[in-house]
């Protein structure tokens, strides 16, 4: 697909161009990341998770599972080194 001369830039270019603008240091796939972390953080199912981030099973969602479970021990030992 084109716009006049130009090609249309994918997905992650144009999150590349966002991510420039707005200064952050990152890529495209940390914006997938946290969604599916967020998504499972508030319950949903991960059925459902699968499904809205286009796995094709829950087992590859579940590794986002164990992504968040990794951040919020980081949280809970922070906290406690805290005290």
């Amino acid at each position: 697909m084109a716009f006049g001369s130009q090609p249309l830039p994918t997905g992650r270019a144009r999150c590349s161009v966002c991510f420039q603008d707005a200064n952050v240091t990152g890529h495209a796939h940390m914006v997938r990341r946290t969604f599916a972390t967020d998504l499972l953080a508030r319950g949903v199912p991960l059925e459902d998770g699968a499904s809205l981030l286009g796995h094709a099973t829950p087992a590859v969602t579940a590794k986002y599972d164990s992504h968040f479970a990794k951040v919020q021990r980081k949280k809970l030992e922070a906290r406690v080194r805290e005290m």
